[in-house]
């Protein structure tokens, strides 16, 4: 049975050092910014997070990668990154981004273009 979720009571409870997601995605855009691409996102929480990488493809699932950004290592709080694509294409180009973990685990965002 479906419930909508304004009727649904939902309490979350955390007991000191519990801990939490590594990474909770924000929003993921890539925008134009004249002949380069603009590609943001944003987290809402990071635990040991290392650096994220931004992947490229353009009109084919092939991705290739564009460039790294150093991330928080551990927020509570909204952070925003973006890199910008200085070799976009006058095509269309689709865009994700990889969290890498100090311990390596990954974890991607959603696909945008």
């Amino acid at each position: 049975m479906y419930v909508p979720l304004a009727t649904r009571n939902i309490h979350w409870a955390f007991a000191a050092g519990t801990s939490y997601l590594p990474l909770e995605w924000g929003a993921i855009s890539a925008n134009a910014a004249g002949k380069d691409v603009n590609v943001k996102w944003t987290t809402f929480s990071e635990k040991n997070t290392d650096y994220f990488t931004v992947y490229k493809s353009v009109g084919n699932s092939n991705f290739v990668d564009i460039g790294t950004v150093t991330a928080a290592g551990n927020s509570n709080e909204v952070k925003q990154y973006a890199l910008l694509d200085k070799n976009s294409s006058l095509t269309s180009a689709y865009y994700k981004v990889k969290e890498t973990d100090l311990n390596g685990d990954e974890f991607w965002s959603d696909i945008v273009f």
